[in-house]
């Protein structure tokens, strides 16, 4: 299952508060991050997501968790997609953000080091 794991402090209300809606195109692919949903405990968030390939659109939702400064970034379970380079490509895109908002997050442990890239 594509996953990153994001080491050191991160505050994931603060993130949910300030998130924006992010729509990606390139070469016939749409990348879209729609709305994201804070746990009452604040340390889990489902991003709504959709990743246009070929005219064929997957839905599904990204899991955030944070506990022990330590964020895990990957698909919700409850919503099974293929793997598709768009949904690889979408985790990395929430892993980006995540780390762009807090100082001190490095990347740890993944399985896509190359989406982690763009």
């Amino acid at each position: 299952m594509p996953h990153v794991i994001l080491e050191g402090p991160l505050d994931l209300q603060q993130f949910c508060a300030t998130y924006k809606p992010v729509v990606k195109q390139h070469d016939g692919e749409i990348l879209k991050l729609l709305q994201a949903y804070l746990s009452t405990r604040g340390d889990e968030a489902l991003i709504e997501a959709i990743a246009i390939q070929n005219g064929y659109p997957v839905r599904f939702l990204v899991q955030i968790l944070s506990r022990n400064n330590r964020t895990t970034v990957k698909l919700y379970p409850g919503t099974d997609p293929e793997k598709t380079n768009g949904v690889k490509k979408i985790i990395g895109i929430v892993a980006r953000q995540l780390k762009a908002c807090s100082s001190g997050v490095q990347y740890g442990a993944n399985n896509l080091g190359e989406f982690l890239l763009e």
